[in-house]
């Protein structure tokens, strides 16, 4: 593959890494105003019969859950091109038989993940 054409996949990967890390910081701002949302709810908790307050603290647990898995997943995507990227620039395309098994490696990962 050319120079070029290297070039261009990286830089390629670069926005999505981009997209990605900006995403992350979208995540961290929910939680945290969701964690905002909770200390409000306290107030309405104080007036909910006990199956309603288990029913609303079951789906905040849900929703952090959910939260953090989403997090974790979109963090583990960011670091595999991160990856790919070092790769790439290491000389996965240009002919570094190394780096492009590890390449490989990379990409069956991900693949992986999308399963």
């Amino acid at each position: 593959i050319t120079k070029a054409k290297q070039d261009a996949v990286v830089k390629q990967l670069e926005v999505e890494v981009a997209k990605m890390s900006e995403n992350l910081q979208g995540l961290k701002k929910a939680a945290k105003e969701e964690k905002a949302q909770s200390n409000m709810t306290a107030h309405l908790k104080a007036t909910m019969k006990d199956k309603d307050k288990a029913m609303l603290d079951k789906m905040d647990q849900w929703s952090a859950r959910m939260n953090d898995k989403a997090r974790i997943s979109g963090l583990n995507v960011l670091s595999k091109l991160k990856n790919a990227i070092h790769l790439i620039k290491k000389g996965a395309l240009a002919g570094n038989g190394k780096a492009a098994d590890d390449l490989g490696n990379v990409l069956k990962q991900m693949t992986a993940m999308t399963r």
